[in-house]
């Protein structure tokens, strides 16, 4: 495996500085994490590239946003972006049951009203643009579930679910409080015979780490013509002000992988998917195929500008103050307008509109 050094600048090379302030609740996790990663606690490994099987990576960071020492490394073939090496299985599954849940600072009632709306989002895009018309006992499964949020939706709208996370906490939470069907692990543990209609992963898919398996397995228990519901945060975003211009807020040790739209139907659509609709910000569905598409659309070129350019705004924003105010503007209308209610008639216009 080679790995060229590159490193986009200074702000990205291991000096355990993070890039965002940290409470002391994050900062104990943090010491936590970087003490099982001096005692060989928790261990990395090197892989190779999931979309084009290359071994050949440029570094673009020697840390995460946290400071935790790990190497983000761009895909010289393909343009995927991706830790490598990354933690073994082991290593992450300890991490998300002891650690990972201490770096969001919302109650576990917080997150799973959170995760509650983003299902009521989800199901209205899937009911847009699918065609399901009839969702009583339609089974869906969800990978990376959490607290069961989503799930507990699409349960109350009639269907049958299923949700796998890691997290025993917020796991056990939704089955106490909400008597949800969850279990602790991966998509592994599903049942062949028990086919799905839907499977959703909602800021899941940038977690995996052999999303190549996850797939395959997904296509094996969808019905003919399922539904496989993706959404990823898009480090492209950041030429659009979020993450304060700062690409190395978007890195994290949790995440394995950071998509565009291009690699992910790359990956997607190599394993027997095809796309019906996909946005910029990464949220996809597709529809189960027959077809595999063995080859791959190169986002190498527009990955580096989009590093290049990040890093000139992220000088901006530190010099120019009246950039970061128009973001915070921004927000404060995206957020004046979920709270008239106007949020879905905006979406609907805007749907009717790119028809």
């Amino acid at each position: 495996m080679f790995i060229r050094g590159f490193v986009i600048s200074n702000w990205y090379i291991n000096d355990g500085v993070a890039a965002k302030k940290l409470n002391q609740a994050q900062l104990s996790a943090r010491d936590s994490v970087l003490n099982k990663l001096s005692l060989g606690t928790y261990k990395y490994e090197k892989v190779i590239c999931p979309v084009c099987g290359n071994t050949s990576f440029q570094t673009l960071s020697e840390k995460d946003r946290l400071g935790i020492p790990c190497r983000v490394v761009l895909c010289t073939e393909c343009g995927l972006i991706q830790l490598n090496p990354r933690m073994t299985k082991e290593s992450y599954e300890s991490f998300y049951n002891t650690e990972y849940r201490l770096f969001d600072s919302r109650s576990v009632g917080a997150y799973f009203d959170k995760q509650y709306q983003r299902g009521k989002s989800i199901f209205k895009d899937i009911e847009r643009y699918s065609g399901i018309n009839k969702y009583d006992g339609c089974y869906v499964v969800e990978i990376g579930c959490g607290a069961g949020g989503i799930l507990k939706y699409f349960k109350n709208k009639g269907c049958t679910i299923k949700g796998y996370d890691y997290g025993t906490e917020y796991l056990n939470y939704g089955r106490v409080q909400h008597g949800l069907d969850l279990e602790c692990g991966g998509i592994e543990l599903h049942d062949h015979s028990l086919k799905a209609d839907i499977i959703i992963y909602s800021h899941t898919f940038e977690h995996l780490l052999e999303p190549n398996r996850d797939l395959s397995k997904s296509h094996d228990i969808l019905n003919e013509n399922g539904l496989i519901f993706i959404h990823v945060p898009s480090y492209k975003k950041v030429l659009k002000g979020f993450y304060d211009a700062d690409l190395l807020r978007c890195f994290q040790i949790a995440h394995t992988y950071y998509f565009s739209m291009r690699t992910l139907c790359n990956l997607v659509e190599n394993n027997g998917f095809e796309l019906m609709i996909g946005t910029e910000d990464v949220r996809c569905i597709f529809r189960k195929s027959d077809k595999r598409n063995n080859s791959y659309d190169s986002d190498y070129a527009d990955a580096m500008r989009c590093i290049r350019i990040s890093e000139v705004l992220r000088l901006i924003y530190r010099i120019l103050p009246i950039y970061h105010i128009a973001w915070y503007a921004k927000k404060a209308l995206i957020r004046a307008i979920e709270l008239v209610g106007i949020k879905e008639h905006i979406r609907e216009f805007a749907y009717k509109m790119r028809k």
